[in-house]
C-alpha cells in the first residue's frame, strides 16, 4: 500500500513537472527539497525493509554471518561461497560488529542517492526520471539484487566520468562497480565502442546485433568454443537472449548520446 501510494505520487508530481513547469522546475528550492525526500524515502524503506520481504535478503544475511568465518586471503584467493566479489564481501566483513542491518542500510545509501544525484544533475525532468526508475527498476535491483544495484550506481558514475574526460574517476569507479558485481565488466566492450567506434553506421550495426542475440543462443555457442565466466552462462540461462542483448544496443544509445551531448 506503501509502494502503491508513492507510486502515484510520483505519477502526480511528473504531470505538473512536464505539463505545468517544463524545465524551469529544477531551480525551485521547494521542487529541490521535495525530491530529496523522496529519495529519502527509497533509502529508508529500502534499509529498513523486512528481512525476508524480498527474495534475497534472508540469503545476503546467511552469507554476512558465513563471511565473517574466512579470513582475508580466503577472501582473495580461496573463497569456497558463491558470491565472491571481493568488495562486497570485505565489507561484510567490516560490517561484523555493527550488524546486518546496518550493511542493508549502508548498501540503500550506495545504491540509492547516487542515482538519484545523477537523475537530477543529468535529466529535464528528475522526479518524472525518478518515477521511471522506480516503475522499473527499483523492486527489483534496490531493494532485492543489493550487490547489482550499487554495481549499476557506480557504473554509471564511470560512463559520465568517462565522458567528461575524467578517467581516474572512470577507472575508480568501473573496479568498484566490478567489487561488488561482476555484471560491471560489460562496461569494457561498452567503454572500448565509446572510445573508438566514430563513424555512425556502427550504432545502427549494434543495434542490429542486439536484435540477432535477442532471438539466438550466441552466449551457448561462444561457451562452447572459448572461455567464458560460469556466472555470465548461469545467467542467459536465467534472463535469456533479452538481457545480453541490452549491452549491445546499450552501447548504441551511448554512442548516440555522445555524439550529440
Amino acid at each position: 500500500m506503501l509502494l502503491l501510494l508513492f507510486f502515484c505520487t510520483l505519477l502526480f508530481i511528473s504531470v505538473i513537472e512536464i505539463f505545468y513547469f517544463k524545465n524551469s522546475i529544477k531551480n525551485l528550492r521547494q521542487y529541490k527539497l521535495i525530491y530529496i525526500l523522496l529519495l529519502i524515502f527509497l533509502f529508508f524503506y529500502t534499509g529498513f525493509r523486512p528481512i525476508g520481504s524480498d527474495r534475497d535478503s534472508e540469503m545476503y544475511q546467511q552469507y554476512f554471518y558465513q563471511f565473517q568465518t574466512i579470513n582475508y586471503n580466503d577472501v582473495f584467493f580461496n573463497n569456497p561461497h558463491r558470491i565472491k566479489e571481493i568488495g562486497y564481501v570485505i565489507l561484510n566483513k567490516l560490517f561484523k560488529d555493527l550488524g546486518f542491518r546496518a550493511l542493508l542500510v549502508f548498501v540503500a545509501f550506495l545504491s540509492i542517492f547516487p542515482k538519484g544525484y545523477i537523475l537530477f544533475r543529468f535529466t529535464n525532468y528528475p522526479i518524472f526520471s525518478l518515477f521511471l526508475y522506480f516503475s522499473f527498476s527499483f523492486l527489483i535491483r534496490d531493494y532485492t539484487q543489493i550487490r547489482d544495484a550499487v554495481s549499476v550506481s557506480f557504473m554509471l558514475i564511470s560512463f559520465l566520468a568517462f565522458f567528461y574526460k575524467k578517467y581516474f574517476l572512470t577507472l575508480f569507479s568501473f573496479l568498484f562497480a566490478t567489487s561488488f558485481h561482476y555484471i560491471a565488466l560489460v562496461e569494457i566492450p561498452i567503454l572500448f565502442f565509446l572510445r573508438f567506434i566514430k563513424k555512425e553506421r556502427w550504432y545502427w550495426v549494434l543495434i542490429i546485433i542486439s536484435l540477432i542475440y535477442y532471438v539466438s543462443d550466441f552466449t551457448k555457442i561462444l561457451y562452447n568454443y572459448i572461455y567464458l565466466p560460469e556466472q555470465l552462462f548461469k545467467y542467459k540461462n536465467i534472463n535469456g537472449g533479452g538481457s545480453f542483448s541490452m549491452v549491445f544496443f546499450l552501447i548504441a544509445v551511448l554512442l548516440i548520446v555522445k555524439k550529440y551531448k
